[in-house]
């Protein structure tokens, strides 16, 4: 599953970080879900990042958990994938400012 990130605090939060958008992504999902992360082990596959691109953030989403609980959201509340993505992210920043 591929969500694209259009919110722009969203996408500086991932763009100042140094890990894979997946990898930070999936990480914050399992924290809103209170599941164990998948292990992304030391494997530095994927592309660079751009820092120049403001206007949306592709990523993809491989854990199997993850993927169903946005889709059971998607069916019971009609909510996109990308605002429930977003508002995760969204909440991670708050707790980390607070803390």
């Amino acid at each position: 599953m591929v969500v694209v990130i259009k919110n722009a605090a969203c996408i500086d939060f991932l763009r100042s970080c140094s890990a894979h958008n997946t990898e930070i992504v999936e990480k914050i999902m399992c924290e809103k879900l209170g599941i164990e992360p998948r292990d992304f082990g030391t494997n530095n596959r994927g592309n660079e990042k751009i820092s120049g691109l403001k206007t949306s953030v592709p990523v993809k989403i491989s854990d199997p958990r993850i993927e169903k609980y946005i889709m059971k959201r998607k069916e019971r509340n009609g909510i996109i994938q990308r605002v429930t993505v977003e508002q995760a992210i969204l909440k991670h920043l708050k707790n980390r400012e607070n803390k």
